[in-house]
């Protein structure tokens, strides 16, 4: 045992001094092995230059022959605790089996180390140490919760240190051992990481004592993101390098290095390419902004040391533009020159181009995010400025109230921006065209201007539109209180800047003069005087122009006044003076209105013409409080006229006496004098007007003439109207009360003792007195009892008026009308129309104004109507119509048309009591028609009337019974008169709304027959009439089956006829035909052709045998070829042919005479110019056609030989005919015709 033992160690050569004082040692036999323990209270170790002091060791252990196992270790000093346990075998080449556990405090280690290091923070280690001899395996493991290691701050490190897998050559000059150090996060100065490792070996080559490499995923630089690093780093006893340092910035690269020198100055040096802009604006602004390009640079940093908060440098960036930007981004090119401080980047003047726009930038960027940065500024489209202005939070809108919602045009500005914290701040002045303020285009802005903490400030802003207007304003806007203007103004819209911020006047036009108000857009504050001029005032919803309106205006919430206000509205002229207090309601007024058109003003307040004129006056003037009004005037209108017709004048005052305001009224129109009298009580808190009026045979004609449909109705009345309307308690503070509620308490009545109508010489009356009541909204009508002849009908109910007084249907209506109505009434709503019958009415009336609901049934009885100069007219109708709800539906409607029957059927759906839509089907049979004129037809008929408000059309098919046209038509004249006016089908126009259109399909087969002087021919028809019901356009075709037709009294077979009608209904597609018949003349079989239409056609002549054309004109003129003259000329051909056409129009009207005087239908000259003789005669031809085969004729010369002749023909056929002659002389013959077709 040894105790209070000391030792002292001086080894020179090897630089190692060693002193131990109160050494206690102990060594006790035990069985199985000794023990041994011992203790140094004090130890002091120097090594080199470091050293440890007053350290504390103790130990136990048991030592065998071949063994030691070393229970316990402690070796605790100031720089830590290190705690040592294992075993060692053999003394010789021990074998050793060792753990190891240390605390260490960085701080002390650095105080005891040789150099200046930067050390802090707590440092555990473990470990295990295994080998034999000189050869050893290592593996420890270094952990840290929050470390400082050279000046970086680290959090949450551990690193390992562990001999390679081979084990150390015994006698080596060293062992080599591998190193790995994790952190979560490192930070100094301006640079932070995430995830960064280190890994290499120790000691390193060429004397370093550690050499590596270095990773991170995420690093920054300042606010510059960084990631993927990666680097060689290589530890020293005096300095640390960083080398070929690579990393990703902002979608670029970077690579350089640092030179970290434990005494003197340490330096960094990197180089980037295709850095993001748009990335690096969103680092250094917290916003992303719509830029784009990449820049390229170099960063060269310096510090002291290990100092690196103290870094300084220079900062150097160039930027290109994308070869192809896209249209969301704007281009940015330029340099950058920045200089590098502990706290801050300092940018240098350098020039930017971004977009359409150039901009001098200097300033500071702190590395904690503030701004100071001062931009010289020319840009071509401001658009791009307000793009940037709104990526960073702050929308223009919002920042101006709406005067500016839109940068456009180009500017030139001095700005500054300044960033603390969150908040921002920007200054300046510029100037700007093209820029729209207020609605309108600015050609030429000059401003100065200020923002910070939501305000604005504009001062000395002189804005030149380009309309002309013209402002010189200074503004202030704060996000609490809106914004305060003042400035003079020369013609700007109004209604512009009423928009913009959002104030609701009825007002608009161009208004001058000086402003100064505050509290825009709420309740303004300040006085104006203002000229407003080509403007627009809306009277009750509806815009009046006006020229001019000028007054003063001073604004002083609560009190309000105004002065010398002059309306020119150009139909008259108003003026109005007054104040408000909006506190107590106390009011001061003057208003007067001269020589104001009633009619115009009417129209401008109604949106229509009334027909009603005059001339109107009004003077008013009062003062007192809301609540307690004083007034009296008068307004009068003179000239006053209805329908264009003088009718009188109308005078109203307004007067207060004793608490009540006193409103006569006398009208004196169309010679009737009318008063009614108006009181208000205002001192009753109910406020109720009371309105009273009588009326003595009052003649509702003139009135009834307003409405077109009651042109017809005459009428007059005779009661008394009572109006009782409580305005209801005003509110304390405004004495208002609101406009919702007005019409609720509204009771009147009007009582009609008796009530005459008439309509031509039909008379409705009362039969008894009645009243209607109208209480709040709804309308009570006593039961009404109108009498006429073949009238007697009761109406009884009530009307729920509150969605037509601007409100909700309540109750609904309740209205019910019972009795007969007789059908000459619709004429007084429909002129035009006649119409006879009865109508029992039972029906009710349910619902709303908005979804009325009908129901009952109406029952027709001997129905006539006629609409004049229509072909069809009804008779006898006989049917029922029955409404459900929303629908009207016809059942079983018979009546006759023109001979025939039709029946109607089908249904309406109602909206608001008016027809909607519909779809009626009718059907016919056997209808006679007598149209176009001349022509009689029996046709059936099914079709369908559908349609609704907008359009309607009348659809389905017509057949064709018979069709008989019986009018003479005088084909010479037709022929002569080619040039004349084709006449077009049409009916006279009737009103009908919507306009009916047309699609009908005509059928006729073999039952169009004309029978007059020109032809007796079958045909069918297949026809389709489109268009409108007053413009009908016909297609189709019209195809003659069989027939003949006349001329000059000779029959012609026609063998091909033909009528086509184009669709396009125009003159270009009138009506084409083609007819072809054949005649037997002289033994020659002519046949004449038709083609073309009734305006131009041609015509075809030939003969069998072939003839020439002059001598087939002379056969179907003379009826003889013209033999005596050897050879005829063309001249002399043509000249019998015009002579016989003229002389057969003289006949014509001849034969007309003889016909209706003596019964003969044929009379007839023929000049015989071409004849047997050489000299001109003429042959007179006289007879009558007994019917259809059997005609006599007569004919004889008039000059020479008379040559008379008889002849009876009897046709058998088409094709047989039996003919008999007999001459002057006596003689008889008889002929039997054949027709045969090769």
């Amino acid at each position: 045992q040894i105790t209070e033992g000391r030792l002292f160690v001086n080894d020179q050569p090897h630089r190692l001094w060693l002193k131990a004082e109160g050494v206690r040692l102990s060594l006790a036999p035990a069985s199985p092995a000794p023990r041994a323990v011992g203790e140094i209270r004090q130890l002091d170790v120097a090594l080199d230059e470091a050293a440890i002091a007053r350290a504390h060791l103790e130990w136990r252990a048991e030592i065998a022959r071949d063994r030691v196992r070393l229970e316990r270790a402690r070796l605790a000093a100031d720089v830590g605790d290190v705690l040592l346990a294992g075993t060692i075998r053999g003394w010789t080449n021990p074998q050793y089996d060792l753990a190891l556990d240390v605390l260490l405090h960085l701080d002390r280690v650095a105080a005891n180390w040789p150099l200046p290091i930067a050390l802090s923070g707590d440092l555990a280690v473990r470990g295990r140490m295994r080998g034999q001899g000189r050869a050893y395996r290592l593996d420890v493991v270094a952990t840290t919760k929050r470390a400082t290691l050279w000046g970086i701050q680290l959090a949450r490190g551990s690193g390992r240190i562990r001999t390679p897998d081979a084990d150390s050559a015994p006698g080596s000059a060293g062992a080599r051992f591998l190193a790995t150090l994790k952190a979560d996060a490192l930070a100094a100065a301006f640079f932070r990481a995430r995830d960064v490792s280190v890994t290499g070996t120790s000691p390193g080559p060429a004397g370093w004592f550690f050499a590596g490499t270095m990773g991170g995923r995420a690093t920054m630089i300042g606010p510059l993101p960084v990631e993927d690093v990666r680097a060689h780093v290589r530890l020293g006893p005096e300095r640390a390098l960083i080398e070929d340092l690579d990393v990703r910035l902002l979608g670029g690269r970077a690579r350089g290095y640092a030179h970290v020198r434990f005494s003197g100055e340490s330096e960094a040096h990197l180089r980037f390419d295709g850095v993001s802009v748009r990335d690096l604006a969103a680092h250094l602004s917290s916003r992303a902004l719509p830029l784009q390009g990449t820049a390229q640079g170099t960063l060269t940093v310096r510090w002291p040391e290990l100092a690196v908060t103290r870094a300084s440098g220079a900062f150097a960036v160039r930027i290109t533009p994308p070869g192809a930007p896209t249209a969301d981004s704007l281009p940015v090119r330029g340099t950058l020159e920045m200089t590098v401080s502990p706290q801050a980047l300092v940018v240098k003047s350098s020039a930017l181009n971004i977009g359409r726009s150039m901009a001098i930038v200097s300033g500071i960027v702190r590395w904690r995010g503030d701004l100071d940065l001062t931009f010289r500024v020319h840009s071509e489209e401001m658009s791009e400025q307000q793009r940037l202005l709104e990526a960073y939070g702050y929308r223009l809108r919002t920042l101006t109230h709406g005067l500016v919602p839109q940068l456009s045009g180009t500017a030139d500005y001095h700005l500054r921006l300044m960033r603390r914290g969150n908040e921002y701040a920007i200054s300046g002045e510029g100037e700007m065209s093209g820029l729209s303020m207020a609605g309108e285009r600015i050609r030429s802005l000059r401003a100065r201007f200020a923002y910070a903490r939501g305000q604005w400030q504009i001062e000395e802003a002189r804005a030149i539109w380009e309309t002309g207007a013209q402002a010189e304003l200074a503004l202030e806007t704060t996000s609490e209180n809106g914004f305060a203007v003042r400035g003079r103004l020369q013609r700007v819209n109004l209604e512009h800047w009423l928009k913009a911020v959002n104030l609701d006047l009825p007002l608009s036009g161009k208004l001058s003069g000086e402003i100064a108000l505050s509290g825009l857009p709420g309740i303004p504050t300040g006085t104006a005087r203002l000229t407003l001029e080509d403007g627009t005032l809306f009277l009750l919803e509806r815009p009046a122009p006006f020229r001019r309106l000028a007054g003063s205006f001073r604004l002083a919430p609560p009190h309000y006044e105004i002065h010398d206000v002059r309306l020119d509205l150009g139909f008259g002229t108003m003026t109005l003076s007054g104040s408000l207090r909006t506190d107590d309601g106390a009011y001061a007024l003057r208003m007067r209105a001269e020589d104001v058109d009633l009619a115009a003003l009417l129209r401008r307040t109604m949106g229509r013409t009334l027909d009603i004129g005059g001339r109107l006056a009004l003077a008013l003037s009062g003062e007192g409080t809301i609540s307690e009004p004083r007034l009296s005037g008068e307004l009068r209108v003179r000239e006053f006229s209805i329908a264009g017709r003088p009718a009188g004048e109308i005078v109203a005052e307004l007067k207060t006496r004793e608490g009540h305001l006193l409103i006569p009224i006398t009208a004196t129109l169309f010679g009737q004098t009318q008063t009614l009298l108006g009181t208000l009580d205002l001192t009753d808190p109910a406020l109720t007007l009371d309105v009273r009026a009588r009326f003595e045979e009052l003649s509702l004609t003139p009135y009834f003439r307003l409405a077109r449909r009651l042109s017809e109705w005459r009428g007059a009345m005779s009661g008394a109207l009572h109006l009782e309307w409580p305005l209801g308690a005003r509110d304390a503070r405004t004495g208002a009360r609101p406009q919702a509620d007005l019409a609720t308490d509204v009771r009147a009545t009007l009582t009609l003792s008796s009530l005459n109508l008439a309509i031509n010489e039909y008379a409705l009356q009362a039969r008894r007195p009645f009243a209607l009541h109208l209480r709040g909204q709804t309308l009570k009508i006593e039961p009404v009892a109108l009498v006429g002849e073949n009238t007697s009908l009761d109406l009884s109910g009530t009307i729920d008026l509150g969605e037509v007084l601007g409100g909700r249907s309540r109750s609904g209506h309740e209205l019910d009308v019972n009795g007969s109505v007789d059908l000459r009434l619709l004429r007084g709503l429909y002129p035009g129309l006649f119409a006879s019958g009865r109508a029992m009415i039972r029906a009710s009336l349910r619902g709303s104004f908005e979804e009325p609901r009908l129901s009952g049934l109406m029952e027709i009885e001997d129905l006539a109507l006629r609409v004049l100069d229509w072909p069809v007219a009804l008779t006898h109708g006989q049917g029922r119509i029955r409404f459900t709800a929303s629908q009207a539906l016809i059942e079983n409607l018979r009546a006759q048309a023109n001979g025939g029957d039709v029946t109607v059927s089908g249904g309406l759906l109602l909206r608001n009591l008016r027809a909607d839509q519909w779809r009626i089907a009718i059907r016919s049979e056997a209808v006679v028609l007598t149209y176009p004129r001349g022509l009689r037809s029996i046709v059936d008929g099914v079709l369908t009337l559908q349609g609704n408000r907008q359009l309607q059309i009348l659809s389905g098919t017509i057949t064709v019974r018979r069709s008989e046209y019986t009018q003479d038509v005088d084909l010479a004249q037709l022929i002569l008169a080619q040039a004349g006016e084709r006449p077009r089908v049409s009916l006279p126009e009737v009103p009908i709304r919507p306009p009916l259109s047309l699609d009908i399909r005509v059928q006729a087969l073999d039952t169009l027959v004309v029978r007059n002087n020109l032809a007796d021919a079958v045909g069918s028809a297949s026809l389709h009439v489109g268009g409108t019901l007053t413009d009908p356009r016909i297609s189709g075709s019209v195809i003659v089956t069989s027939g003949v037709v006349r001329f000059r009294h000779r029959e012609y077979q026609i063998t091909r006829g033909r009528i086509d009608f184009p669709r396009d209904g125009t003159a270009s597609g009138a009506p084409r035909f083609q007819l072809e018949a054949e005649s037997d003349i002289a033994g020659y079989r002519v046949i004449v052709g038709f083609l073309g239409t009734f305006d131009r056609f041609q015509t075809t002549l030939r003969s069998e045998p072939a003839l020439p054309l002059e001598q087939i004109l002379s056969l179907i003129a003379t009826g003889d070829l013209s033999q005596r003259a050897a050879s005829p000329t063309t001249l002399s051909a043509g000249l019998g042919t015009a002579a016989n056409l003229l002389i057969g129009e003289l006949t014509h009207r001849a034969e007309e005479f003889t016909g209706k005087i003596f019964g003969i239908n044929r009379f007839q000259i023929d000049p015989l110019i071409v004849g047997r003789g050489s000299d001109p005669t003429a042959r007179l031809t006289i007879g009558r056609q007994i019917n259809r085969n059997l005609s006599i004729l007569y004919a004889t010369n008039l000059s020479g030989p008379q040559e008379q002749v008889i002849i009876v023909e009897y046709r058998l056929s088409d094709r047989f005919s039996l003919v008999g002659t007999r001459d002057q002389d006596g003689n008889f013959s008889f002929d039997l015709r054949i027709r045969k077709r090769f």
